[in-house]
């Protein structure tokens, strides 16, 4: 089973190695996508989520882990086919829709195949860990093939960069087609019932830690997705040239790997309260002064923000799948990723329209007084923590 995590990297690493993603924005663009379409299409992505996410994970937990993260990569490949010959807003929700149908698919199934692989080595204490190494591996693919992509994007092309990334895609379907499927408590039947249930819904209402740990999560998760999803947009509002956006993003993911392998370490040294309420806050500072239109300040504010949700987000899913019960442990997570994905819509919308009226640096103010207010509020929510 030690094999599994060794897959898993590899999985990760090449599902990261996405060329496409470091000019993305500019090659939507290019065919006729304006911010708000983009945020329509976030949208419509947060509502396959929320439709899909829960049977999925019920899926995950009832029958294969692993198939659903196949069918992850196999539906990573037709999003970029799609786009790569996309030409109008349908095009582009298409492929949209099944990149949302791929983050349902592999969503709770990921990080439960992880934990249940440790758990069957009597390791599972050391989640957070292999979970950053995980998300670490992931960026470091997003890291090179962002220097890469910046290059193909000007030498041959926005378009170029699309093509190229079929061939990471393919790998990392082979990586995911050969992991071992992990079942530590077998169901006795395959259907759900009542008392099932009855069973997440008495966890969810029992766990009032847990749901204010991911309800920080999710706060920090769907803000941070804006700056993902907007980056390229501010870069060019302050001038910085296209060939140097794959610097941007190695540099960017190289402090999200960061965060993500120095997780653990930083949540052993300042204590987990101080991780949820100090993620709250320095996002906050990060996103208002990114509002200040200066390359310096934006950039250095990029990796404080990129750095504190890295650090985060192992954090808070280890908190939960120590407190989950196994045999709906995908299903749990599933559930509070649904709660993110309704949170990137009810916060997308009014960015979106921000954005659209005034600019990107409009958004970003709005986006900090959301995450500080919140952050402000979290000192006296998580005192018990």
């Amino acid at each position: 089973m030690k094999h599994n995590i060794r897959k898993i990297y590899i999985y990760n690493f090449f599902k990261g190695l996405v060329f496409a993603y470091v000019i993305e924005r500019l090659f939507w663009a290019s065919r006729g996508i304006t911010i708000i379409d983009v945020v329509w299409l976030e949208i419509l992505f947060s509502g396959i989520v929320v439709l899909l996410e829960l049977p999925m994970g019920m899926y995950a937990d009832r029958f294969s882990r692993k198939n659903l993260v196949v069918f992850d990569a196999v539906t990573g490949i037709l999003e970029i086919l799609i786009i790569t010959l996309a030409h109008s807003f349908w095009h582009f929700a298409l492929a949209i829709s099944l990149a949302a149908v791929g983050q349902t698919m592999q969503s709770g199934a990921h990080n439960a195949l992880v934990y249940d692989t440790l758990e069957m080595e009597g390791d599972s204490s050391s989640f957070e860990k292999v979970l950053g190494r995980i998300q670490g591996l992931g960026n470091l693919g997003a890291m090179l093939s962002g220097l890469i992509g910046g290059v193909l994007a000007s030498s041959y092309g926005l378009v170029s960069a699309y093509w190229v990334s079929l061939v990471s895609l393919f790998i990392a379907l082979l990586a995911a087609l050969t992991l071992e499927e992990v079942r530590l408590h077998p169901a006795e039947n395959t259907s759900w019932k009542k008392e099932d249930w009855k069973e997440i819904l008495s966890f969810v209402i029992r766990h009032r830690r847990v749901r204010k740990v991911m309800s920080v999560a999710v706060i920090v998760g769907a803000s941070v997705n804006f700056l993902y999803e907007f980056w390229q947009i501010f870069a060019e509002e302050v001038s910085i040239a296209v060939i140097y956006f794959g610097i941007i993003q190695l540099l960017s993911f190289a402090v999200v790997s960061s965060g993500g392998f120095l997780a653990d370490a930083i949540r052993k040294r300042i204590g987990f309260r101080n991780v949820m309420v100090l993620s709250l806050i320095f996002t906050g500072v990060g996103f208002f002064l990114m509002s200040f239109r200066s390359q310096i300040l934006g950039l250095s504010m990029m990796a404080l923000i990129y750095f504190s949700s890295a650090v985060l987000e192992p954090v808070s899913l280890g908190y939960m799948h120590h407190h989950a019960i196994e045999k709906y442990r995908a299903t749990i997570e599933s559930a509070f990723s649904v709660v993110e994905h309704l949170g990137i819509a009810v916060i997308g919308i009014p960015f979106g329209i921000i954005s659209t009226q005034y600019s990107v640096f409009y958004g970003f103010l709005y986006l900090s007084a959301v995450l500080l207010l919140v952050g402000l509020w979290s000192m006296l929510w998580l005192r018990d923590y």
